[in-house]
């Protein structure tokens, strides 16, 4: 995904819906780089991506050579935060999701630190 038009965000809106198009799922994570690459290896090595029929694209800023079942692609910081921003602007696809840790409210890795959902159960939720 090469992102280039600054301006407004209807070129890069327009290409994630091409990806889109393409991928059952897509998912970009905004973690640094060790939580995000231990997200993936976490998404690798689960029954969730194992079993799932879903061609899924992950995208982020980290490195992964890890070999899965799901399409990985690292992009650079300025695109994850414009992807960050669309998602956010625009409500088009439940087959767009963004995975980060706020600080202010519970995400899916809250609930699986402290006991009320499984790290499968997550994941499963996730890929839905």
């Amino acid at each position: 995904m090469e992102v280039k038009d600054h301006r407004n965000g209807k070129k890069e809106l327009l290409e994630l819906q091409s990806i889109i198009e393409i991928y059952d799922k897509v998912i970009l994570i905004l973690f640094e780089e060790n939580e995000a690459m231990d997200i993936m290896a976490k998404f690798e090595h689960s029954n969730a991506m194992k079993q799932t029929e879903k061609n899924i694209l992950i995208l982020s800023t980290a490195e992964w050579n890890g070999t899965s079942n799901f399409t990985y692609k690292r992009i650079a910081r300025r695109e994850s935060s414009e992807l960050r921003n669309l998602y956010y602007m625009y409500e088009f696809s439940d087959k767009f999701q963004v995975l980060s840790n706020p600080n202010n409210f519970g995400t899916l890795f809250n609930f699986c630190d402290t006991g009320l959902l499984s790290l499968e159960e997550a994941l499963e939720a996730i890929l839905a």
